[in-house]
């Protein structure tokens, strides 16, 4: 269309800004440049100006890389603007009905300053809008997520209630439907559990020493009781500690969980050993299909795209919660190795924890 051409909100409101910046510094060059003998309080009213000036410059490059909204950089810039215009037209009435005679550094300083205190008052403006917008978001997703969680678990209950009554009275390729739709439906449970407890995750407790060593061989037993079919080949210390939060558990339930459905009866090694680097590394290899490619960038990335949902959601989730305790977590698949999945939790001392909440339930229950 005819207006195409023209630049969006936010480009007109960092342009402003980074354009008001570089007329002043051409200006104070310029002075600079046409006094022969500048007297020093002429050199400090320059450098003044010139340091403001760069700062307008500044302002407008950081709403440039901003996350802030379109509109939100708009109304910084509109600060920025009234501050500049204030002591602009006090200097124009001074030198209408008073013998005023402001030289450059002095205009351009006084410019600058109105203009860097406008943009700061409307940076905290913009910020506490954001910071309400937010707010109401997060109130109304809460709300959201539970009616979800409570109509998704009573729907799936009544579905794997039906295909179970239905199982019994099919045979045949019927039957195994039926059964594929019971699967399915576990697996909306269950990661509409999984959603519950990343809810809990803003009263998770604070990181504190952990015997990973015990939590690990906690959950081997759970998964093989609900896995019998599993070949673990473990090699796990006694009284390794490392600083984490009860939901460490959860990030390891879900990647043991994962390679043992990824590895199926294909042995898989865990193994947990403690690096001279001052870290604690529990690597988990299996020789099953390697991770999807599309599930392998949105890890890396660190979100999920419209096509990438759902596949290795549990490996996601893992990543978030080792991340949010100061861990690290890399991935390692190929067509011909499988996968291997290590993670770095920061070391502790072998003392014994001090007294802290319960911990949170897990999506799926170790046995």
């Amino acid at each position: 269309m005819y207006y195409d051409w023209l630049p969006e909100k936010r480009d007109l409101g960092v342009i402003y800004l980074i354009g008001v910046g570089f007329v002043l510094t051409v200006m104070v060059f310029r002075e600079a440049f046409g006094v022969s003998s500048p007297s020093l309080d002429q050199l400090l009213s320059l450098a003044a100006g010139f340091f403001l000036a760069v700062g307008l410059i500044a302002v407008g490059y950081w709403l440039m890389q901003s996350p802030l909204g379109d509109q939100r950089v708009l109304v910084v810039s509109e600060w920025g603007a009234l501050g500049m215009a204030v002591p602009t037209v006090i200097l124009v009435v001074g030198m209408i009905f008073l013998p005023l005679q402001p030289t450059a550094g002095l205009l351009v300083t006084v410019i600058g300053a109105g203009g860097i205190v406008g943009s700061l008052v409307g940076s905290v403006k913009a910020l506490e809008d954001e910071h309400h917008n937010l707010n109401q978001l997060y109130r109304r997703n809460k709300v959201l997520q539970r009616v979800l969680r409570h109509n998704i678990r009573n729907g799936m209950t009544v579905v794997q209630g039906y295909a179970d009554l239905l199982q019994d009275d099919l045979e045949g390729t019927r039957a195994d439907m039926v059964e594929t739709i019971d699967r399915e439906a576990g697996s909306i449970v269950e990661l509409s559990e999984m959603a519950r407890n990343l809810d809990s995750l803003e009263r998770a407790n604070h990181r504190r020493p952990m015997e990973v060593t015990d939590v690990v061989d906690e959950l081997i037993e759970g998964l093989l009781r609900n896995y019998p079919e599993a070949n673990l080949d473990t090699s796990i210390p006694d009284n390794v500690y490392v600083l984490a939060d009860n939901f460490i558990e959860l990030a390891v339930w879900e990647i043991l969980e994962y390679a043992i459905r990824n590895a199926e009866r294909d042995p898989i090694e865990i193994d947990v050993s403690e690096q001279p680097e001052g870290t604690v590394e529990l690597t988990v290899r299996d020789n099953g299909n390697p991770i999807n490619s599309d599930a392998l960038d949105a890890l890396e990335r660190g979100s999920e795209t419209q096509l990438q949902h759902l596949d290795g959601m549990e490996l996601w989730v893992a990543k978030w919660l080792i991340e949010n305790v100061g861990g690290d977590i890399d991935f390692e698949t190929g067509k011909d190795t499988g996968t291997t999945i290590r993670i770095s939790l920061e070391s502790a001392e072998s003392v014994e924890a001090e007294p802290t909440a319960d911990a949170i339930d897990r999506h799926v229950s170790p046995g």
